[in-house]
């Protein structure tokens, strides 16, 4: 079928999107919907993998805070993937959703589940988000104490650099300059909380549909090769129209 008419057939209106839906999901299977990014699809796709990049506060007495509470800084990181269990939210988040198997998915994570309005203090209008935060690794550090992490470092630095400078012995300026080159491969704290931690999800295993936002076809040209290898994917379901995903899609493929 010529790749023109193909598409025109593939676009789903409301009715048809959640009728599809419908059809696809099994009565026992709970379906969560993540929103994917134009340049992160093909190396996704390719590797059938999703990195843990997603980060997510939690504090050790298990309690959860609003950002005008004293302790909020002071919170630990979990890292995975945020999902919603609204497919109109994730159709608006970004041009690529993918609607992946939670049940299956529970296997092997432990699931979470938030509602965002409430982390927010009460000047913050945020409309109700029903998420599912799909746990990969927990962090038990906060961001003060990676910053404080740093701040020793470099102390350390100083006062390696300043015995090497005076020590006069070989052998042991040999080893404190060993010192000083394992203290510098240490990433900062930034590069340590934005990098992935944990395993990653096997996209075989829980991937039931991948759903593209109209608009990138008609941005990008359905003869795009990142557009192409979605469309012609096996597990591509339709496109999708969304109302907010105009100044989205420009951001996504900004070089």
């Amino acid at each position: 079928m010529e790749i023109k008419k193909f598409l025109e057939n593939k676009i789903l209106g409301d009715k048809d999107f959640f009728k599809l839906n419908r059809n696809n999901i099994s009565k026992n299977r709970q379906p969560v919907w993540h929103a994917i990014s134009l340049q992160n699809i093909s190396s996704i796709l390719e590797n059938m993998t999703l990195e843990p990049h997603t980060s997510q506060r939690y504090w050790p007495d298990g309690k959860r805070r609003k950002e005008n509470d004293p302790d909020y800084e002071d919170s630990y990181w979990m890292y995975g993937w945020s999902t919603t269990r609204k497919k109109e939210y994730a159709m608006g988040w970004n041009g690529i959703v993918l609607e992946l198997d939670l049940d299956e998915i529970s296997n092997r994570f432990q699931i979470k589940p938030f509602s965002w309005n409430f982390l927010f203090n009460h000047k913050t209008n945020n409309r109700k988000e029903h998420e599912e935060f799909i746990v990969s690794s927990y962090v038990e550090k906060s961001i003060p104490q990676m910053k404080k992490e740093d701040e020793d470092n470099i102390n350390k630095l100083d006062d390696l650099y300043d015995k090497m400078y005076l020590e006069t012995d070989p052998l042991i300026k040999d080893s404190i300059k060993k010192q000083i080159e394992d203290l510098d491969k240490i990433p900062s704290w930034m590069t340590r909380w934005q990098s992935p931690h944990g395993k990653s999800i096997d996209l075989k295993t829980c991937l039931n549909g991948i759903y593209l936002d109209e608009s990138y076809v008609s941005l990008c040209g359905k003869e795009d090769p990142v557009i192409k290898s979605i469309i012609e994917h096996e597990l591509f379901k339709g496109l999708f129209v969304s109302p907010h995903n105009n100044k989205k899609i420009n951001k996504n493929i900004t070089p």
